[in-house]
């Protein structure tokens, strides 16, 4: 009784010090509930970074909701800065009193002294609470300094987020943090799980966003494998390193041994302190320093440095349609409409689904996932999808059709009994919509007879607003057509802008721009006609009210109050600098770019000198500060002139300790300073 009582202890002891986060352990620790759960591989690998951690009892809990406090903590473990966290003093830093963990307290005051966490956050969050997909989406976005760009959010539920938030989630959305659920939907309320959190920690580091652990985390080809240790191949060459006496083999996110791990094959890899190896994992990623190759995948010549930094289209290589099959390589069509050839040798696995087979056991038009090791392709998985085929059509009738596919070769399918045809947006037509010349995807049954026509009718060109223009790192535009609706298209490398006949740059186009794309056959931009400018005004006026939750804005301009509705993809700067709605002062002179009544950018000209109102929710006389909250929830901190002038609601002079949280003050900011001050 008493040696179980000791290991008890013991076990107690060792979780502790895992808890308060040790910089690494001699071996990587196996929790009791994550067996066979979609998150174990993740869940392991973080931990053999030390980046979280289990409870007493020896689960990790990852059904469990992650609360507010625990997300920041994961941030912070993953940006690296536990320790400098663990220095930090919350009194000293003049934060208030919450209702938080001691354990926690040094990752969010870091989190407020590195400005991801705001004042508006301290007062409106209860930590304890589950943090939502939204607040995750925020705090993601802040803690990395994600760029605010033009990003566009098309899921279904893309309403129910808050204006306030667009930016953010559109922000991880786009560097492939996040992503949906099934049903296209983002789901912004709902709570994220501690697995859930352990698998956006793990999607930051396999970007390198962040390097918590430099040298420790890699990806490296398998060379050769014994009992005690491992050869593995970077680009900085081959090395020796040895197994540490607990470690762990992972493949497809089932745990295995050495033996499941082939050489020549990528692995993931985790060292301990000892630079002793304490986890493996089977990976399609690249070798640490390769940079991913897009169009032909074995293409030898070096891509240029922007696509190098490209992150977003990282993986829209990875399935594809075959369209024709070679001695030596077969092209593919990619889910954007590029097409690509795809070289393989005796090395490369062919599978039909996960039993093994040849590269005879497909045909074109099979729907394949192809697995790379740097840029060459290891594995072809044929998956049990719908045989599809697409070209331009050279003839059809009631029977059989003929298209030109990408390669240039034609060929004949006949037709089902029961045929289906719509056009891109889902829409029913008749066959005899189908024309000569139009771009078809053509969906093939079991018997090789097409049950299913798609037209590609926007083909050729298409007019409308830009919505949303980028000219670097894979070019794109997007536009809404006179209907609403938005479509967006790549932009090729040589694409012709013109207006009146005179030739533009690229970035001459400007959001709102109305203009005609003229499209290739992949619905690619090769040329852009700028139409005219999109009938827009500018207001300039003071901010009377900004309500993020109706998404409306008033403004005054001399004696006229006006109200506009903000667009879902507003653009707010200051000084040049792209900055959130949140932070723009009611009391600020802004001038807005409207069209059709909503506001589309928002351009602060001067908030550092006006009058403003909120209520005191924190007085700081050491410090000689003061902490409002103005009528849309909004939180700002300033500091007292030396000067300043105090008077209380009767006019009679006061001193800062005079006042009192909860009034209403009236402030006057000279150089973004408090220089007047009345209580109401």
């Amino acid at each position: 009784m008493r040696n179980k009582v000791i290991v008890s202890f013991m076990l107690m002891f060792c979780l502790l010090i895992c808890l308060a986060g040790t910089a690494a352990a001699d071996g990587v620790y196996e929790f009791s509930d994550t067996k066979g759960y979609w998150a174990e591989e993740t869940i392991a690998r973080i931990s053999a970074l030390g980046l979280v951690s289990g409870y007493s009892d020896g689960t990790f809990k990852p059904r469990n909701e992650v609360t507010l406090q625990e997300t920041v903590v994961m941030l912070v473990n993953t940006l690296g800065k536990k320790e400098e966290a663990g220095k930090l003093d919350w009194e000293n830093l003049g934060l208030p009193p919450l209702d938080i963990g001691t354990w926690a307290k040094g990752s969010i005051a870091l989190g407020v002294k590195d400005g991801w966490i705001s004042l508006t956050d301290l007062v409106d969050m209860s930590f304890r609470e589950p943090a939502t997909r939204l607040n995750v989406a925020m705090f993601i976005a802040r803690a990395l300094n994600l760029d605010i760009d033009n990003t566009q959010i098309t899921f279904a539920d893309s309403e129910q987020i808050p204006l306030s938030y667009y930016h953010y989630v559109a922000a991880v959305i786009r560097e492939g943090i996040m992503q949906g659920v099934p049903g296209n939907r983002f789901e912004p309320m709902r709570a994220v799980t501690r697995a859930e959190m352990a698998s956006l920690m793990t999607k930051m580091l396999d970007l390198e966003l962040a390097d918590p652990c430099p040298g420790r985390d890699f990806v490296a080809e398998l060379r050769s494998t014994d009992a005690n240790k491992v050869s593995l191949r970077t680009v900085a060459g081959e090395r020796t390193y040895n197994l540490a006496s607990d470690y762990l083999v992972y493949r497809n996110n089932m745990k295995g041994s050495l033996f499941s791990l082939f050489t020549g094959e990528n692995v993931r890899v985790v060292l301990d302190s000892d630079n002793k190896v304490i986890f493996l994992a089977y990976t399609s990623d690249n070798i640490a320093g390769t940079p991913p190759k897009s169009g032909h995948l074995d293409d030898e010549e070096e891509e240029d440095e922007d696509e190098e930094e490209e992150d977003d289209d990282k993986d829209i290589y990875r399935e594809a349609y075959v369209v024709n099959k070679f001695w030596d390589h077969f092209t593919v069509r990619y889910d954007n409409g590029n097409n690509a050839e795809v070289f393989f040798s005796t090395s490369t696995r062919f599978y039909l689904g996960n039993r093994p087979a040849g590269y005879k056991d497909f045909s074109r038009g099979a729907r394949v996932e192809l697995v790379r090791s740097g840029s060459k392709v290891v594995e072809v998985r044929v998956l049990d999808e719908p045989y599809k085929v697409f070209g331009e059509v050279i003839s059809v009738n009631s029977d059989d059709i003929t298209i030109e596919d990408a390669d240039g070769y034609s060929a004949s399918f006949d037709f089902a009994g029961r045929v289906t045809v719509r056009d891109a947006d889902g829409i029913r037509l008749d066959l005899d919509d189908v024309q000569k010349g139009s771009w078809v995807e053509l969906r093939l049954n079991d018997d090789d007879l097409v049950d299913a026509v798609t037209l590609d009718t926007r083909q050729g060109d298409e007019e409308g607003v830009v919505v949303q223009i980028r000219t670097t790192h894979t070019p794109r535009i997007t536009i809404e057509d006179d209907r609403g609706r938005e479509d967006t298209y790549f932009i090729t490398d040589d694409v012709l802008v013109t207006r009146d006949k005179k030739t533009l740059d690229l970035q001459d186009i400007e959001e709102g721009d109305r203009v005609r794309l003229w499209l290739d056959r992949y619905d690619d931009v090769l040329e852009i006609e700028v139409l005219g400018r999109e009938a827009d005004r500018e207001y300039r006026g003071i901010v009377t009210n900004l309500d993020l939750s109706d998404e409306i804005i008033t403004i005054q301009r001399g004696i006229r109050t006006m109200e506009f509705d903000l667009g879902r993809n507003v653009q707010v700067r200051r000084d040049g600098a792209r900055i959130y709605l949140d932070e723009v002062l009611i009391g600020a002179e802004v001038e807005l770019t409207v069209v059709d009544d909503t506001v589309i950018g928002i351009e602060v000209i001067e908030d550092q000198n006006t009058w403003i109102e909120g209520e005191i929710i924190r007085i700081d006389d050491y410090r000689g500060q003061l902490t409002i909250e103005q009528s849309n929830g909004s939180v700002f901190r300033f500091d007292f002139a030396d000067d300043a002038y105090l008077r209380d609601y009767d006019g009679s002079s006061i001193r800062i300790r005079d006042l009192h949280t909860y009034e209403d003050v009236e402030i006057e900011l000279r150089d973004g300073k408090i220089y007047r001050l009345y209580v109401l």
